[in-house]
């Protein structure tokens, strides 16, 4: 049986295996990583920890995310996910990522092409978080070999659970 970790935005503070749908066969395992406060947050898209990715700086991976599917059907409205707009989106947090993610309608073909690459591009993204934030790097390793799975939200409630393999791959990079 694998450890499994469940994570998100708002992920209680509590110890490795204590958390909603987890498992753990031997805690002490994660003795270090329960030291560290709201483990869980760090491995979210909405953890704060500024990167550059694909020549602009976003402070959190939902950031990065947002303004590529954005980008496809207005290039000018996608920078403003960046730290360099200087805007209040730009500099704010996940949360506010997510909220501006109809800041444009996209259409069925730009629908279909994001499609094809929002994988990708969240795992490049989550490379380039992890390459430059220490914290979230250290907590990743702390996870060990355990499945890192990410509860998603609709209209503030839970939906789903969507394993993040792309995590688990840095974590052994």
């Amino acid at each position: 049986m694998n450890d499994v970790f469940v994570f998100h935005s708002k992920s209680a503070d509590t110890a490795p295996g204590k958390g909603v749908h987890e498992r753990v066969v031997d805690r002490a395992r994660y003795a270090s990583l329960a030291r560290v406060d709201n483990w869980r947050r760090v491995l979210s898209n909405f953890h704060v920890c500024p990167f550059e990715f694909r020549g602009l700086t976003y402070n959190t991976i939902e950031h990065a995310f947002q303004a590529h599917k954005i980008a496809l059907a207005d290039p000018v409205k996608a920078k403003t996910f960046s730290v360099e707009s200087g805007t209040e989106l730009g500099l704010g947090d996940g949360t506010k990522a997510q909220r501006a993610r109809k800041l444009v309608r996209l259409t069925q073909a730009e629908l279909e092409e994001w499609d094809t690459m929002k994988d990708s591009l969240m795992a490049e993204a989550a490379v380039a978080k992890y390459k430059a934030c220490q914290e979230a790097r250290q907590v990743l390793k702390l996870t060990g070999d355990a499945e890192l799975w990410h509860l998603m939200t609709q209209r503030g409630k839970p939906s789903q659970c969507v394993r993040f393999i792309h995590l688990e791959h840095i974590r052994h990079m």
